[in-house]
Formats: structure tokens, C-alpha cells, sequence
């Protein structure tokens, strides 16, 4: 007689493979190695595609004369088996030639010593193959105490060349890791199974023979998660003409999801775990403790193994232990029901979870559950309590201004250090007409003692002392280094407060002001000062900062090594905390490259330089104007010798357009002075005129704006004064020009300044006889780089020099009837060269240098130099 117990007898047969199923190699070729692993096991969600990847491997090896048994688990209530039973029931199937029924089943004998038995006389099966895999799916619905005995026994006793195969929802509770030790176990789980972009597109290729693009493939990939039946469901969702539903991601509480997790998920489930998971929806991301305090409920942690078992769609995070995430789908499906069931708990819930994680000292996260409980006042105050910091030290901008576009503007302009945070940002943006308007309600808001004022006072800040730091910021960063100075001034005359990122930024902003206006002994000591805090605070962006300015303090003393050392450092900080295309990294890379350049390694230098200039065109970039100042004219350099001449001339047109676009006075005025002394140094001087005549339209304003000790600025315009006076462009005399420039760079201990100056002067006016004195300080200085832009010149250059110089027409030498030496008389006037000097270099007296000069400025119809030269060009 046959046995009654609980399992069904029925579904011995693997089913079909769907229409449009897709074939992907890497789950598909473990085909053909499933006979090396005594044990193979499957564990995902419902919809992951655990059946369809079993029975396609059931037809490959069947396709291969191997001997397959196939079962899946059933719950149908009515007439069952043993497990054990079933599962010979299934052997017997697989190795019976005519498909007949089985014997009827023996009363008194274990089932599992029957099965076992049965599979050790498969050697004299009539078939004559003695190799078995046995597969069963959906283990899940029948898996208990017996039923893992009996796979132990089985696993353990059945002969050599069985394999079974073991798919569920759970992972189940076998000896893997015995197998695992002994290189006997496959097993695939969630991960393995989702589908990758590649593999979604040729899915939908499949189901609706639609070509997906790669952006629509990775915009399903990430709502999905790879997820089978997600991606199914998806094709369902909207037959509209071109599926405009990929335009944007699939939510889980559309009905066609909903539907499926009703139905396969949430059916049967207790009310208690239903509830826990509808509370917890709401969660990005779950951790036992959170969860106690969001549901209220002690003991999720056995709550959540419960679910991570049974496969309800929740996944360990990567790199963390005890912290989950659901999948989206069924995140957005639950927060749906929860919004339609109870909807004015989930404020409640939120709260919950920001005061839990202000706890837990995870302020960001308490800040964003404030704004989804709706309660924006207190997410204000944890703002401006907790992330104050993080937001400067990490450079958050992006999730700080995505905060205050959130907050009424009520609970924005009511506390004091957000608005100030908020003018740094826009002065770190460059955007400096709304960090005025904001400091200036600033001043409205604590004249009238309001919320503002009182919020100030009651926590000890300085506020007007902060506004002048701001202002100083603007000024500093803007380009108006004059009121930048008479700002710093008057914040460091008063006690600006204990607060943070207050006394420091102070410190910093004054150092790269006196590095400006030459005082790079108090730069240096302002930094480092400012460094030591910064480091104590483990503040990542004011260390970089202050490494920065004092490795540019070193770059304009020629003390290279120093300089590599501390910028060195920085890019180390910077590229650890932050992005490749910040400005955290930005302006060492730009630093850096000055290096590079002055060791002749250009594809490093033109790198790092590339680095610091992320965008394609000149506007938006933030922060210190040296980030972008020195990677133009390094890049302009590095091309000029190069010979791509083309490209630096591009480059110089596209960032002097933008800084025109930006009003951006400083950038502008420098860059029109690079152009216009490139020019002349390749003796273009038609070219040189008009960012020349510019320049001097600017001057007055730049005085004004910039004052007379920024070095930066008026030594380029002093050498480009040089240049084109002995061009005859400006009545002025070169030599005095550089020799002052050359003076207050020794004075400032700028040693690089100092030989520059020397080295143009050299170039431009061919008559120093301590030449060869200077190109050994140049390469002594580390300076022999500059040798090639401005370094003294050889006789054969000198000759090129002086035809450039010259730069006159042949129609002109013809019309002129000048003498052959009163040309060259001529061609040493027009390079700006002494009467003594023109005597010694051609080997006569001042007296006939003289005479000379008299026929010629007879023959040209002048009465001076500077309107010869005119005539000439």
C-alpha cells in the first residue's frame, strides 16, 4: 500500500523555457559543469529567474544524453509523498524508457534509505548510464527539519556521480560550506542572477523587439536592479507608441508591480512582519537599532534575519555589516500602501528616524529626515548645529545648497551661520553680486533684533566681524584686493568669535592677501598658523587650501623642493576626500604643473594643468583665480613650444571672452596683458596692439581695484611695458621699468620674480654683458626652463631677434634711402637700445651714433625715436 503524507507526487517534469527568453552565456554555460559539483544551489527572490536558469540547464544537459530527475516543490494541500518519496518518484520517471508509473511504495521502510538504495542500483538501470543531476525548485515551500535531513542524508550516501541542484527563495540550512571546503559547491544568489544593462537590452530586444539605448538600458538597470520578473512586469507597464515610460525610471507602486508583490510577496505573510515592513519603508537604508526606533518595536534585529532569509527582497549593504537596503522596486511598492493606509504616520516615522540618527552622530542623515517629516525648522537647526563642518571640511556643497533651496525661506534667513555658509558658497561659485545682497540683509536683519540677531547673540557670534571676513572673501577671491585688505583689517582689529571656521578662515584669507601684495614672510606664517588649526579640526579643504598658499609662497622664492613637498601633500588630501574634477584638486594639479614645466616635462605638465581646467569652456569655474590663471598660461606656453601655436591662441581667445562674460576684471586685464606680450615676443606686433590698448584702457581701473603691491598683477604688466616700449609700441623706457621690477622682487625675497625680470631685460635689450652670469643664477634658481622664454640668447638667436624686432617692410627700407648703416643704426634703436650701447655693439663713436640718428630722423621726416619707429611699422 501506498504511503499518505505531505508532499506532492506531481510536477516530475522541468517546464518550458518562455517565449522570449533570453540565453545569457555566463548563468547558461554552468551547464555544462554542473556534473563536477556534488551540490549546486540557488537562493533569490521570487522573480529573480531561478526556474527559467533550471530548466534551461535541464535542456542543455538533456540535449547531451545526461540523465536528468526533475521536482518542484509544491504547497497544494491533498494526497503527498515523503520528500524522499517524491524525489524517487521523479529518479524513476527520469530513468524509465516508456514513462511508466512507478511501483506502488512499500509500507515500513525509511523513505530516505529507499531513495538512497534506489539511486545505488541506477549502475544497472536499462539505460545504462550511471551519472544523475537531481533538481528541485522551490525548495523553499516544503523546506523543514525532515526535509534537510533527508538532502544530508542524501548528499552524503547517494554514489559518486550525483549531483543535486537546489533552487528556493531561501538559502537553505545545508552543510555548504563542507562542500565549499572541498571545491564541491556552486552556489548563485541574488547578484548573480540580476541581469546586467547588456543583458536587459537584449531582453527587450527579445520580449518587444524594441533596440534599447544604452541610457535607457542603465536608467531600467538601476530601477530594476536586474531584477527578472521587474524587467517582465516592465514591458506590461505602458504599450503607448515608442514606450515613452524609459524616459524615466519604473516605480514599484505602479499596478503591475503591485499586483505581482501582493500576490507573491505579501500574500500569507503575519500582520506583524507586514506592518514591520510597511514602517520601515520608509528607510534608505535599516539597521537593527534604527528600526527599533522607528517601529517602536524592540527586536528587529531577528525581525530582519527573518526577512534576509526568506528572500523578501532586502540585500545586505557592500562593505558594512548589519546595515540593509529593499530593493527599490518593493521599497517604492510599500511606501505606496503605507501612503494610502496610514498616511499622517509617515511624518511621525521620519522623526523618528532623524532624532535616531542625530543620535547615532550621522547628522546628514538626521538633516534629511527632518525635511521628510516636514519640519524644516528643525531641519535648520540641525544644519546649522551639526553640519557645519562637514560641509566645509568635505566640501558638501552640493547637498548644502540642495538644502537651502529646500527650507522656507523664513527658517533660512533666521539663523545666522546658514546665511553666512550660504555667502560662502556663492562667493566660492564666483558669484558675488548675491553674496553682497545676502550680507546685506545680514546687516538689515541685526540692526532690527530679530530671530537673527537673537540666534547670534545667544550663541557668542561676531556677526559683524563675520561680515567683514565675507567681505574680505569677496574681495579676495573677486579680485578687489583693496577692499579685501581694508576688510581683513577690520576684522582682525576685533575679537571675531570662538566659532568655528571663523578665527581660521581669517587667518587663511589674510595669507593669500599678503602673498599677494608681496609679503610672503607673513603669508607664510599666516598659513601655517592657519594649516596647524585646520589639521587639529581635520578640516580636509582648509588644509589643502593653506598647503597651498604656502606652496606658491615657495614657488616665488625658487625653493622648488619645499614647494613640491607641501603641494605634494595637498593633492595626496585632496585626491583622497575629494572628486577628480573639483576645484580641491584643481588647484594643487595647477601648482604642481608649474613644476612640471620648469622641469621641461610637458606631457606632465600639460596633465596637470588639463586638471585644473575640467570644463570646455571659461565661465563657471569656482574658487581661487590661480586655479585657472596658471593652468591658461601653462597651457599657452607649454603649446607655443610645441609649435601649436593655434591651439594657445584659442585658448587664450575662449578664457578672455568668458572672463569678459563673468566680469571677471582681474582674469581679463591679465590675460589681455599675456596676449598682447605674446605678441610682441613673437613679433606679431599688429596683434599686439589691440589686447595693448586694452590693457591701458583698463589701468586706472585696475589700480583702483588692486592697488600697487599686487605683484601678481603689475609685474607682467610692468615686463609687457618693457617689451612694447622697446617696440616702440609706448613712449617709455624699458630699463628703468624691469630694474624697478627687479628691486621689489629682491626686496619681496621673491628670487623667481627677480631672475625674470633679469632675463627679460637681458633678451630685450642685447647689451648685457653679464649674460652668461645670469643663465648660471637661472639654472642655479632651478630656473632653466626659463631659459627658453626668457633667458639670454646666442648669437644666431640675437640675429633672429633683431629681424623681428625690426619688423619693417621692404617697401619701406626702399622708400627710406637709408644707408646700410644707418639701418643698422636704426634696427638697435628700434630695440631700444642707448646711444653708447648702439656705438659698442657696431664699433663706433657716440658722436657717429649721433650723426646717424639725426640723417635718419631727417630722412623719415621725424624729430624722435618713438615716432621713427612708428613710421617704420
Amino acid at each position: 500500500m501506498m504511503s499518505r503524507t505531505r508532499y506532492s507526487d506531481r510536477n516530475t517534469s522541468a517546464p518550458r523555457l518562455q517565449p522570449g527568453f533570453v540565453d545569457r552565456p555566463r548563468l547558461s554555460g554552468h551547464a555544462q559543469t554542473l556534473p563536477s559539483y556534488r551540490l549546486v544551489v540557488v537562493h533569490a527572490p521570487a522573480g529573480s529567474g531561478k526556474t527559467s536558469l533550471l530548466s534551461q540547464w535541464a535542456q542543455v544537459m538533456r540535449s547531451d544524453s545526461a540523465l536528468i530527475a526533475w521536482y518542484s516543490a509544491t504547497d497544494n494541500e491533498g494526497q503527498h509523498l515523503h520528500l524522499a518519496d517524491c524525489l524517487l518518484r521523479a529518479v524513476w520517471r527520469a530513468v524509465s524508457e516508456d514513462a511508466a508509473d512507478p511501483p506502488p511504495l512499500p509500507d515500513g521502510e525509511d523513505p530516505d534509505t529507499r531513495l538512497v538504495s534506489a539511486l545505488g542500483d541506477l549502475r544497472q538501470n536499462p539505460i545504462g548510464r550511471t551519472r544523475l543531476t537531481l533538481f528541485i525548485d522551490d525548495f523553499h515551500l516544503v523546506e523543514g527539519d525532515a526535509e534537510i535531513r533527508t538532502l544530508t542524508r542524501l548528499l552524503r550516501e547517494a554514489p559518486e556521480g550525483f549531483t543535486l541542484v537546489v533552487s528556493g527563495r531561501n538559502r537553505p540550512a545545508l552543510p555548504l560550506g563542507r562542500y565549499r571546503l572541498k571545491g564541491e559547491l556552486l552556489e548563485l544568489s541574488t547578484k548573480e542572477l540580476q541581469f546586467s544593462a547588456r543583458e536587459i537590452q537584449l531582453f527587450f530586444k527579445a520580449a518587444l523587439g524594441r533596440d534599447l539605448t544604452p541610457p535607457e538600458s542603465e536608467l531600467l538597470h538601476n530601477s530594476t536592479e536586474g531584477w527578472a520578473a521587474g524587467l517582465r512586469l516592465t514591458t506590461l507597464i505602458d504599450d503607448a507608441p515608442g514606450n515613452v515610460f524609459l524616459q524615466y525610471a519604473p516605480a514599484g507602486s505602479q499596478r503591475e508591480y503591485a499586483e505581482y508583490f501582493l500576490d507573491e510577496v505579501i500574500a500569507g505573510l503575519p500582520d506583524n512582519l507586514y506592518r514591520f515592513l510597511e514602517y520601515t519603508s520608509v528607510l534608505e537604508a535599516l539597521t537593527p537599532e534604527l528600526c527599533d526606533a522607528v517601529t517602536g518595536i524592540d527586536g528587529s534585529a531577528a525581525t530582519l534575519a527573518e526577512i534576509e532569509r526568506a528572500q523578501l527582497f532586502l540585500t545586505e549593504l557592500p562593505s558594512s555589516r548589519r546595515w540593509y537596503k529593499y530593493h527599490q522596486l518593493f521599497q517604492d511598492f510599500l511606501v505606496a500602501r503605507l501612503q494610502t493606509r496610514q498616511p499622517a504616520l509617515i511624518p511621525e516615522l521620519h522623526s523618528r528616524a532623524s532624532d535616531w540618527y542625530i543620535q547615532a552622530n550621522m547628522p546628514f542623515d538626521a538633516v534629511r529626515h527632518a525635511f521628510l517629516a516636514n519640519r524644516p525648522e528643525q531641519a535648520a537647526a540641525l544644519i546649522e548645529r551639526y553640519c557645519t563642518f562637514d560641509y566645509l571640511s568635505y566640501g558638501r556643497f552640493e547637498t548644502y545648497s540642495g538644502w537651502m533651496a529646500q527650507l522656507p525661506r523664513e527658517n533660512r534667513e533666521a539663523r545666522p551661520l546658514l546665511m553666512l555658509l550660504m555667502v560662502w558658497r556663492y562667493i566660492n561659485l564666483r558669484q558675488f553680486l548675491q553674496a553682497e545682497q545676502t550680507l546685506q540683509k545680514l546687516e538689515l536683519a541685526e540692526r532690527q533684533n530679530g530671530p537673527l540677531r537673537q540666534i547670534a547673540e545667544s550663541s557668542g557670534m561676531n556677526l559683524a566681524g563675520r561680515i567683514d571676513l565675507m567681505r574680505g572673501l569677496i574681495g579676495a577671491y573677486g579680485g578687489d584686493l583693496v577692499s579685501a585688505r581694508g576688510h581683513i583689517d577690520r576684522a582682525t582689529r576685533t575679537s571675531l568669535d570662538n566659532l568655528p571656521f571663523g578665527q581660521v578662515d581669517l587667518l587663511s584669507i589674510h595669507a593669500y592677501v599678503a602673498f599677494n601684495e608681496g609679503d610672503l614672510e607673513q603669508a607664510e606664517r599666516l598659513t601655517w598658523r592657519a594649516n596647524t588649526i585646520y589639521d587639529e579640526i581635520n578640516c580636509h579643504w582648509g588644509r589643502i587650501h593653506s598647503l597651498c598658499i604656502a606652496g606658491m609662497s615657495y614657488l616665488a622664492r625658487s625653493r622648488w623642493e619645499d614647494a613640491d613637498r607641501v603641494l605634494g601633500s595637498a593633492i595626496d588630501i585632496a585626491r583622497q576626500h575629494f572628486s577628480d574634477g573639483s576645484y580641491m584638486i584643481a588647484l594643487p594639479s595647477a601648482l604642481l604643473g608649474i613644476l612640471a614645466l620648469n622641469r621641461r616635462s610637458y606631457a606632465q605638465a600639460e596633465a596637470l594643468f588639463s586638471a585644473a581646467l575640467p570644463v570646455a569652456d571659461g565661465a563657471g569655474i569656482p574658487g581661487l583665480w590661480e586655479r585657472k590663471l596658471i593652468a591658461i598660461l601653462g597651457l599657452v606656453q607649454i603649446h607655443d613650444r610645441q609649435g601649436r601655436a593655434s591651439e594657445a591662441s584659442a585658448l587664450l581667445r575662449r578664457f578672455r571672452r568668458a572672463a569678459i562674460e563673468e566680469e571677471d576684471l582681474r582674469m581679463e586685464f591679465r590675460l589681455n596683458i599675456e596676449a598682447a606680450d605674446r605678441a610682441i615676443r613673437t613679433g606679431d606686433l599688429t596683434a599686439a596692439q589691440p589686447p595693448l590698448g586694452q590693457v591701458l584702457r583698463q589701468k586706472s581701473e585696475a589700480e583702483t581695484r588692486f592697488g600697487p603691491r599686487i605683484w601678481q598683477i603689475w609685474e607682467p604688466f610692468g615686463i609687457l611695458m618693457a617689451r612694447a616700449a622697446v617696440a616702440g609700441l609706448v613712449a617709455d623706457d624699458a630699463n628703468p621699468i624691469l630694474q624697478g621690477l627687479e628691486a621689489r622682487a629682491t626686496a619681496d625675497s621673491r628670487n623667481t620674480s627677480a631672475l625674470l625680470c633679469r632675463a627679460v631685460a637681458s633678451r630685450i635689450s642685447h647689451f648685457d654683458p653679464g649674460r652668461q652670469q645670469l643663465r648660471n643664477d637661472l639654472e642655479a634658481a632651478g630656473l632653466s626652463a626659463a631659459l627658453d622664454e626668457h633667458g639670454p640668447v646666442d648669437s644666431r638667436d640675437r640675429q633672429q631677434d633683431e629681424r623681428s624686432a625690426a619688423n619693417v617692410s621692404p617697401d619701406f627700407i626702399n622708400a627710406s634711402n637709408l644707408t646700410p648703416r644707418e639701418y643698422e643704426v636704426f634696427v638697435l634703436m628700434r630695440m631700444g637700445a642707448r646711444n653708447h650701447e648702439i656705438g659698442d655693439a657696431l664699433g663706433i663713436n657716440i658722436n657717429t651714433v649721433k650723426t646717424h640718428a639725426k640723417n635718419i630722423f631727417s630722412k623719415l621726416n621725424v624729430r624722435s625715436r618713438t615716432e621713427a619707429v612708428i613710421r617704420a611699422l
